[in-house]
């Protein structure tokens, strides 16, 4: 009788010990907001693909296009509507920082702090684009020229990029956020925490913006948003990764 109490206890234990096992995964990333997220989710990038886009057509100016007035205070206009688009790209995260999930805080906390130092570097930027206008148009300040203008740019340039990378991380963690803590033990399972529907819906969402970008998995020379992206559509189109309905 002793022995079968003590097997008893033992199987209770072992239970017990695989339930401990379980909880990080499944405690930390329930499956609650996972839909509304995601959805809040790709909404931000698509807010977020205007600053993209535009730096993107910026790059392609030559330094000789600098000299033009018009083209400086385009520069600057250009900053004024990218720290409109990452605050309205942002605007999209609140509601979610209180989230039951665990997993939803912490992209919610990355991709904010990305934003935050995404603005500070737009407003740096564009403060040096206007006092760059005021030398070009005036000779004031005396003290910067053309030379130091640059260099300061290139500065920002590395900066901001560095800042971005916020972004595709945030997109990262979806790979395992979008796991149905229900049938999921760990990050290795496929079974998402969306219906086949609500996957089409949020495909489609995201092709609102990003029709052009199809491929999945990050590539070389890609914007970090557009990595964020392709990530981010792997998950929602891979076939192995099975609906919660299917």
């Amino acid at each position: 009788m002793r022995r079968v109490i003590f097997s008893c206890f033992l199987l209770i234990l072992s239970c017990l010990a695989g339930r401990a096992e379980e909880a990080p995964f499944r405690i930390y990333n329930a499956d609650v907001d996972k839909y509304a997220f995601t959805k809040a989710f790709i909404m931000s990038l698509g807010a977020y693909r205007r600053v993209d886009e535009r730096l993107e057509k910026e790059g392609r100016l030559v330094a000789s296009d600098l000299a033009e007035l018009d083209v400086i205070s385009a520069f600057i206009d250009g900053r004024t509507k990218d720290n409109t688009e990452i605050r309205i790209a942002k605007n999209y995260l609140p509601r979610f920082s209180s989230s039951r999930n665990g997993l939803v805080r912490k992209i919610v906390k990355t991709l904010t702090e990305a934003y935050d130092r995404l603005l500070a570097k737009s407003m740096e930027e564009r403060e040096l684009w206007q006092l760059f206008y005021g030398y070009k148009a005036q000779g004031h300040p005396a003290d910067l020229d053309e030379k130091t203008f640059l260099d300061g740019q290139i500065v920002l340039a590395s900066e901001r990029k560095a800042a971005a990378r916020g972004v595709l991380e945030a997109a990262m963690l979806f790979r395992t956020l979008l796991l149905s803590a229900r049938d999921c033990e760990d990050p290795t399972c496929r079974r998402l925490a969306l219906t086949a529907a609500e996957r089409k819906k949020l495909v489609e969402r995201l092709d609102e913006f990003a029709r052009d970008q199809t491929a999945w998995g990050a590539r070389q020379g890609q914007s970090t948003l557009k990595a964020a992206i392709a990530a981010l559509r792997e998950v929602l189109e891979d076939p192995l990764y099975r609906s919660v309905d299917e």
